[in-house]
């Protein structure tokens, strides 16, 4: 089966949500059945990185994101306001990625196109009407949902109006485009729900993240109380997580425990958060190539975040590391976790504060956590389960009974 998989985010190096999914399922994918792999670099220096994906791909093609300045976006963003298109899927409509796609289908016949993002979407018109062609589409997480959650709570005013308009938009838009696809794939049965909501007739099955079990041994205690904070800080949900966290939650844990330090770990930290690290309690890291040194001087993983959707995959890999979470509930949605058996959850500041306490000061709380965290990952969230899982969805769409080729 050959499959076309067209990505937002070029999948490696593997260091966010959506590009660990795509690299371990294309990884895994590729054992079974050919994969052609289109993305975009955020510069040219990132394309060092397509020899890795070629151990994998058949073929493998960019386009670099140039930025684009403001005044020549504002016909489009004009055409958006009046046809209520979402403004995050105009701006990945890229011409280039056009005339690379419609060449790939050109020279070969595919069998599958899998789409990664809602708001990747509109590449769907562009396949021939005449091509017999199954089309897939991935929703790493419910966008109507995080724009309306990041408008809840965001307090400046151009952004607050900014995700007013995508949360509309997309509140339409996004169940009217998965229609264009014979199948949908959500990441938990959360966000299965909250798409049908807005889309009954659509055609969904849920695979969820994971992590490298091989890879994410479970680490031993630190004594430093230090805890951290992993992900991307361009990402607006984690920038508003991060804030949150240093306005209304440190303060109580400094409180009682005033050697802790908190670490914030990711790349494109804007200007907001890097100044956060005026505090000499706070550290501000930006992007770094290996996490695990991190993990390892952290007593504690905390995932505050109040908007955003999908499922984290840095609570998966915090529990496979041997780090106890704490995190509020729309940071845990979609995981299969239980309230104080391998992961704390708390919605208010000061509980929040509590959990962390406990943790960094009970040695048997923290290690009946972890314990129960990393049992809960390798049952299940291994990628080799997933892949599995997702493979059988796509030659069920395909042709109908299970193959067991390998490629060599």
């Amino acid at each position: 089966m050959k499959i076309l998989i067209i990505s937002e985010a070029f999948p490696y190096p593997p260091v966010t949500g959506d590009r660990i999914r795509v690299f371990n399922l294309i990884k895994y994918l590729s054992k079974f059945h050919d994969i052609y792999l289109t993305g975009f670099l955020v510069n040219e220096d990132e394309k060092k990185h397509i020899p890795e994906m070629k151990k994998y791909c058949k073929e493998v093609h960019t386009v670099t994101a140039h930025k684009i300045s403001k005044f020549r976006h504002l016909p489009g963003i004009i055409k958006a306001l009046f046809t209520g298109q979402p403004l995050d899927s105009k701006f990945v409509f890229y011409k280039p990625m056009v005339r690379i796609i419609q060449d790939i289908l050109k020279r070969n016949k595919m069998d599958l196109i899998q789409i990664e993002h809602s708001f990747m979407a509109e590449y769907v018109k562009i396949i021939p009407k005449n091509h017999n062609i199954k089309k897939a589409l991935t929703f790493h997480n419910i966008c109507y949902v995080q724009y309306k959650r990041l408008f809840q709570t965001e307090k400046r005013f151009f952004r607050k109006i900014r995700n007013l308009f995508n949360w509309l938009a997309m509140e339409t838009w996004e169940p009217r485009t998965a229609a264009l696809f014979d199948k949908c794939i959500t990441v938990s049965e959360i966000d299965k729900e909250m798409i049908l909501k807005k889309g009954r007739n659509l055609n969904i099955s849920v695979v969820p993240n994971g992590i490298d079990i091989q890879k994410f041994i479970r680490l031993a205690k630190t004594e430093k109380n230090n805890l951290i904070f992993i992900g991307k800080m361009s990402y607006q949900p984690n920038e508003d997580a991060v804030l949150y966290f240093v306005h209304e939650i440190f303060p109580f844990i400094k409180e009682k425990i005033s050697d802790a330090k908190f670490y914030i770990v990711g790349p494109n930290p804007p200007e907001e958060i890097i100044a956060l690290a005026e505090n000499k309690n706070i550290i501000v890291t930006g992007f770094v190539k290996n996490l695990t040194p991190y993990y390892r001087n952290s007593k504690v993983s905390i995932v505050p975040l109040r908007a955003g959707g999908g499922t984290r995959l840095k609570i998966l890999e915090s529990m496979g590391l041997g780090r106890p979470v704490v995190s509020t509930s729309i940071g845990c949605e979609g995981i299969c976790v239980q309230q104080g058996r391998n992961i704390f959850i708390a919605d208010d500041p000061s509980a929040f504060a509590r959990r962390c306490i406990q943790l960094m000061s009970d040695k048997r709380t923290w290690n009946r956590i972890t314990k129960n965290g990393r049992e809960l990952v390798e049952k299940r969230y291994s990628w080799e389960k997933i892949g599995n899982e997702l493979r059988l969805e796509y030659e069920s769409m395909i042709q109908g009974p299970v193959t067991t080729r390998q490629n060599n």
